[in-house]
């Protein structure tokens, strides 16, 4: 996790993208299976990429590439599945483990990469 910092931005923090999709295809369901329900992907950075998780897991989608940048693997993730069933929302990662939601406006990135919230 990141640790804390205070800036004009505000303070430095550890987020990750959440949405659920329907329907794994490729390399998620090679036998091609209908799979029923809604599967949870958790986008959060790990060691300087982007990497594709189930929520509140360690459980890494290593069939999904790692990306630089994080709209590059969210549009990745929705090839993956037949249908997005919901809009990628932002939390915050706490260092107790726990997420909050966060709203976009409140989120800003600066040149380096490094992730503020006001």
């Amino acid at each position: 996790m990141t640790k804390e910092t205070k800036t004009p931005l505000g303070r430095e923090v550890t987020i990750c993208y959440r949405a659920e999709f329907e329907g794994p295809t490729g390399v998620l369901n090679p036998s091609g299976w209908k799979v029923p329900g809604r599967i949870g992907v958790e986008v959060r950075k790990s060691a300087g990429h982007w990497h594709a998780f189930r929520p509140d897991t360690k459980y890494e989608f290593t069939q999904i590439a790692e990306q630089l940048e994080p709209k590059t693997i969210q549009d990745q993730i929705r090839l993956l599945f037949d249908q997005q069933v919901s809009d990628w929302t932002i939390y915050e990662l706490e260092p107790s483990g726990k997420t909050v939601e966060v709203k976009p406006e409140k989120v800003y990135t600066d040149q380096k990469g490094r992730i503020y919230r006001r």
